[in-house]
């Protein structure tokens, strides 16, 4: 950030799923640019308007000119849109953040904006999350890294998580429990800056979340109500059903379900881990996530969860790995959780 903010280089790409701090980054270098009185330009895609084409610029080009992009465009109007967008900005700063809900045609506006970068001193940031299908903003990124940099966010290890918020933890008590809470967010950004906020807020709610049995704070429930908030009903389910302790490699997995999703399951779970709600390895749900989906479930639906895993083990006839046994559906306790 440092070498796109003294000019030394004129693109940054950073990718990374939701939780890892892409938006984070945009944030960072606003605030930097603010300091050097480097002119910057915002530009978000948003999910709900992300099949709108010129969505993210259509407050700088004006109605008329997004109608005639959509209809027949010249080269000249293509020219005026992309002067439109960079306009008072150069030399400065054009970030485009959430790139992933941003409509094909914007993105091929914008990387129609590569020359300005040498002669008007046009520095490119694009943060996104990783799209294998999206070819254009493949295209873009790619682009951007011939002379400037790409980031991929990765979580955060064992002792960075630990180290993240040690400090502000150090003083509610047991190290123990308070190791096993941070490792439970499985080293994501935004679920360790969800702690850090609830030990700011309440201490109190900390420290009985800490304790055997508590309840996650209110910050941490949120930040989960919020990822899973986005997610489509199937993958909700999966999310659901892994949450109380189901096995993905269970035979009799699939009947857990109710409906079987008609893009194949590992949709879902690209859905699941692109929200930041799996570890890495893309189909193990991270701990504290699923331990507030299980407690925000009612507890009629936490009984028809459990009777469906009773159901699907006696059919199974065996175990379905970390969903326990029948005992534990009867007991109305979610299941994996002690």
């Amino acid at each position: 950030m440092s070498r796109l903010v003294a000019g030394e280089c004129s693109g940054l790409v950073v990718s990374g799923r939701g939780g890892l701090g892409t938006n984070d980054v945009a944030h960072a270098l606003r605030r930097r640019c603010e300091e050097e009185a480097l002119p910057l330009r915002l530009l978000r895609g948003t999910r709900l308007r992300s099949s709108e084409a010129y969505a993210p610029v259509e407050d700088l080009l004006g109605i008329d000119l997004v109608d005639v992009l959509m209809e027949e465009p010249t080269r000249r109007h293509l020219l005026e849109a992309r002067d439109r967008i960079v306009d008072g900005i150069t030399p400065g700063v054009l970030v485009l953040t959430d790139a992933q809900w941003v409509d094909p045609a914007t993105v091929t506006l914008l990387a129609g904006l590569d020359g300005q970068r040498a002669t008007r001193g046009l520095r490119m940031v694009v943060t996104q999350r990783p799209r294998p299908e999206r070819r254009d903003l493949a295209a873009l990124g790619e682009l951007l890294a011939v002379d400037g940099e790409v980031v991929h966010l990765r979580p955060l290890d064992e002792s960075a998580a630990l180290a993240r918020v040690g400090d502000a933890l150090g003083p509610l008590g047991d190290v123990a429990r308070i190791g096993e809470g941070v490792l439970g967010t499985a080293g994501s950004p935004a679920l360790l800056d969800a702690i850090l906020e609830d030990v700011r807020v309440d201490p109190a709610a900390v420290q009985g979340w800490l304790s055997e049995r508590g309840e996650a704070p209110a910050a941490v429930t949120e930040t989960v109500r919020a990822a899973s908030g986005h997610l489509s009903g199937p993958a909700r389910e999966l999310l659901v059903a892994l949450s109380f302790g189901a096995d993905p490699v269970s035979p009799a997995f699939a009947s857990l379900l109710p409906e079987p999703d008609p893009n194949g399951t590992g949709s879902l779970f690209t859905e699941l881990l692109d929200e930041g709600l799996l570890r890495e390895g893309g189909t193990e749900v991270v701990p504290l996530v699923g331990e507030v989906v299980a407690a925000l479930e009612p507890v009629i639906e936490r009984n028809r969860h459990h009777r469906r895993f009773a159901d699907a083990l006696e059919a199974a006839g065996g175990s379905l790995g970390a969903a326990g046994g029948a005992s534990e559906a009867a007991s109305g306790e979610p299941f994996g959780h002690e």
